[in-house]
């Protein structure tokens, strides 16, 4: 909107103060005029913009909610917990060897 930027002497278009103000300069055809304006009243407009963000930003639309993941169904009865079988005297060897087969 605004192509150029200047400087100068002269008095605000918004609070009418006279002393050093920027001047923006508009580049379209149809423009209504440039911009004549004081520090003091462009911060203020800086403040202005930085609200209108916000709420811009409070209005936008959220993002979708990721869905929650969904259970799987048991698959079926657990076993039940059997208690614990020793095994049988021959399933099993010692881990001593036999007094007839100690070399020593």
């Amino acid at each position: 909107m605004f192509e150029k930027v200047g400087v100068g002497r002269g008095s605000c278009q918004f609070c009418r103060a006279y002393g050093p103000v920027a001047v923006l300069y508009a580049e379209q055809p149809n423009h209504v005029g440039d911009a004549v304006t004081c520090e003091r009243c462009i911060r203020a407009a800086q403040k202005a913009a930085e609200l209108l963000r916000v709420l811009r930003q409070a209005k936008a639309p959220k993002g979708k909610a990721t869905p929650k993941k969904a259970r799987r169904p048991p698959v079926g009865q657990p076993e039940p917990v059997t208690a614990y079988r020793r095994p049988g005297e021959h399933e099993v060897g010692s881990l001593i060897p036999a007094a007839d087969d100690r070399s020593s």
